[in-house]
């Protein structure tokens, strides 16, 4: 995975918020930790940028592989050179917070001055999420993409064998279930399989409707999704 995108923003707060959301957009396939902490850090980076800088623009580009999330927060204000960092400020201190953050949630922060414009630059390793992956809401075309990616990633950290949970997700259109069947071929080319948690609801309906029930391997419960991917026991 290879992915970037260039914001170019009014320095305000709908530019600030439109960067955080584009940074968890390109990582929410990663782990909960690391996607909160890659928000978070672009949401207070430009945050700096409205409330400090004189600068009339904002631009923010933001780079993902599939182990790393970078940033590069840009503004033509006058030059700007923090400090040396001195921890997070007392629990009464209103302000002082966000660089120690980026700090806090980043491997990596700096700022340099080039071509006319203050760069903070940040990045962070990320590592994809262990364990059952738990879906909610719906599972349509807008959503497919961002699933895909997701469980992709999931499924190569476990090495092709891992329970999805649709138990909370309330609905599946032709384009989610063609993602399902993807993914399920992909943890068969892997070596391994994808066990569908998909109790009696919405999410249930669809297998039912298509025909597919026996296509995908499906469970009542994560118990059940567990043990059908446990890895057979030896003879004796």
């Amino acid at each position: 995975m290879n992915d970037e995108r260039i914001l170019d923003l009014a320095p305000d707060a709908d530019g600030a918020r439109t960067a955080a959301q584009a940074a968890r957009s390109m990582v929410e396939d990663a782990d909960p930790e690391a996607a909160f902490a890659c928000e978070l850090s672009v949401a207070e980076a430009c945050a700096n940028v409205v409330e400090h800088s004189s600068s009339g623009r904002l631009r923010v580009v933001i780079r993902r592989t599939d182990a790393r999330f970078s940033v590069a927060v840009c503004d033509r204000g006058e030059p700007f050179r923090p400090g040396a960092l001195a921890g997070m400020p007392a629990p009464e201190a209103r302000r002082g917070r966000g660089i120690a953050l980026m700090a806090e949630c980043m491997d990596r922060v700096r700022v340099v001055r080039a071509d006319g414009e203050n760069r903070l630059l940040m990045s962070r390793r990320l590592r994809a999420p262990s364990g059952p992956v738990a879906l909610e809401g719906r599972l349509d075309l807008r959503e497919s993409t961002v699933v895909h990616r997701r469980v992709s990633a999931a499924l190569a950290a476990s090495g092709g064998s891992l329970v999805l949970d649709l138990g909370a997700v309330e609905f599946i259109d032709s384009s989610g279930l063609a993602v399902l069947a993807d993914l399920h071929r992909e943890a068969g080319r892997l070596g391994g399989r994808l066990a569908i948690v998909a109790p009696d609801g919405p999410a249930r309906r669809i297998f039912a409707l298509t025909r597919t029930d026996g296509f995908f391997t499906l469970a009542a419960t994560r118990e059940e999704a567990l043990a059908a991917i446990a890895p057979p026991a030896a003879a004796g």
